[in-house]
This record gives C-alpha cells, sequence and structure tokens, in this order.
C-alpha cells in the first residue's frame, strides 16, 4: 500500500512539471525564424526590372575584326520628328560571329512614367569599330514593353560598305574639300537618309560655320555626314576659312 501511494505521488508532480514546458507550436520548422540568415529563392528578381531578349543575324558570315564594338538599344520612336532616344543600351564586345544573342534590361517604373500618353520603342543595333560603322539593321523592329515580350525578338543585320571619306583614325588633313557636281559636300543640308535607325553623326552647318550633329537613318544620305567631330572639322576646315575670307572681302570699307 505504501509503494502505490508513492507512485500517484511521482506521477502527480511529474505531470505539473510537463504541464508547465513552453514548447513551440511549430517547433518542426523552427529555422523560419532566423529567415534573415537565408536568401528567398526569387531574391535575385527584382519586379520593376524586365528584360528583352534576341538574337542579331546577318547574311554575312564572315568573322568581325577585333575590337569590333556590339550596340543593341531600346529606343523611344513616339515622336517621328525628334531623335529616337535611348530608354536603355548594352554593349558587348566578346562576340565575333553571327549569330549574336543580346540581353537588354529596362525600368517598368521608367515606361510608366506618363500613363495618359501613348509610347511606341524600337530596338536598334549596330556594330562599329573605332568609329567606323560596320553592320546596322536599316529597319525599324517595334518591340512591346508592357508587358515584357515572352519570345526572343531577332535583328536582322546589313553590312555597311567603306566610307569614302576620312574616318577617325585617317591622319591625313586636305588640302580642299571635295565637290560633287562643282559643290562642296560641306555646303549640303544634312540628310538622314531613307532607313529608320537613329545614329548620332556631324555634318558641317554653314550657317553657324562649325559641325553639329544630327541624327542619321542608317543608310542613303549624301557626304556631309561624319563619324567624329574631328573627321568632319578635318574636311570642312578649308571650306570654313573660305567663307570668312569671303565675308571679310565682302565687308564695306570705312
Amino acid at each position: 500500500m505504501f509503494f502505490i501511494i508513492v507512485f500517484l505521488l511521482v506521477s502527480i508532480v511529474n505531470t505539473q512539471y510537463y504541464s508547465q514546458q513552453q514548447y513551440p507550436s511549430n517547433n518542426y520548422n523552427s529555422w523560419l525564424s532566423n529567415s534573415q540568415n537565408y536568401q528567398p529563392w526569387n531574391q535575385g528578381i527584382q519586379p520593376n526590372r524586365a528584360y528583352v531578349r534576341g538574337n542579331l543575324l546577318s547574311e554575312d558570315t564572315s568573322t568581325l575584326p577585333y575590337g569590333s564594338q556590339i550596340i543593341v538599344s531600346i529606343k523611344d520612336v513616339s515622336i517621328q520628328d525628334v531623335a529616337a532616344g535611348p530608354l536603355n543600351s548594352v554593349v558587348l564586345t566578346r562576340s565575333y560571329r553571327f549569330p549574336i544573342a543580346f540581353q537588354i534590361p529596362y525600368s517598368i517604373a521608367q515606361i510608366q512614367q506618363d500613363p495618359n500618353t501613348a509610347r511606341r520603342y524600337a530596338l536598334q543595333a549596330r556594330i562599329e569599330i573605332n568609329g567606323q560603322l560596320l553592320y546596322i539593321n536599316d529597319q525599324q523592329i517595334p518591340v512591346q514593353l508592357i508587358p515584357a515580350p515572352i519570345n526572343p525578338i531577332n535583328i536582322m543585320l546589313r553590312k555597311v560598305g567603306t566610307p569614302s571619306y576620312p574616318g577617325p583614325d585617317i591622319s591625313i588633313y586636305p588640302t580642299r574639300p571635295p565637290t560633287i557636281g562643282g559643290v562642296y559636300i560641306c555646303q549640303l543640308r544634312p540628310d538622314p537618309g531613307l532607313c529608320y535607325a537613329s545614329i548620332e553623326q556631324y555634318y558641317f552647318n554653314t550657317q553657324s560655320r562649325s559641325c553639329q550633329t544630327f541624327t542619321w537613318g542608317g543608310c542613303g544620305g549624301n557626304q556631309n555626314r561624319f563619324a567624329t567631330r574631328d573627321a568632319c572639322e578635318r574636311t570642312c576646315s578649308i571650306y570654313r576659312r573660305r567663307i570668312l575670307n569671303n565675308n571679310a572681302k565682302q565687308a564695306p570699307i570705312g
């Protein structure tokens, strides 16, 4: 009888002790409480950023020259009379043969800045080396940015012919500006050409007697077009001095 009483007393004490223990209800996954030490699987995904992916293609299969720069841009082409502004661009330097894959990130918030204005965007690509244009897409490639495109977009590039006039790596200064049909090329008005790319070039402005920028479409146009300001000034410097001399001769005396 004594042993039975002792057993009952011990059982009551143990019951009270265990009933006072505090156990977490989800102890099996308590590692979540230290989740700040772990990176979620999608932490690298930025909800405000999207991408345009695709490939640059060309009928020309020759190897690109060493040092070529491959530039792919998303541009706002909403206003036809204004030079297309780049939304974002990527420059590739490690691809040397077509097809060339590209990926351009862009900010969705930047696209949604003015919801009341309909914007149009296009992809443009070119390949150049030392300021000399090698390949270009001569047609606009429209792209819808919201929602982000799912399928890759192919851009066909056309090989550009060798320029007729000195580029930035030519150090020969002409003794007189070249002429076409008796007209100095420096007198020609800037001509964007027939294609729809957006490439910054330089032309000689006869009114300001200085080289200024304009937007070239990538094909056609005239020869008052230079890849750099230096090339423009070298070619048209003689013509500029001739204008100054003529103005000095025509100025009234006294």
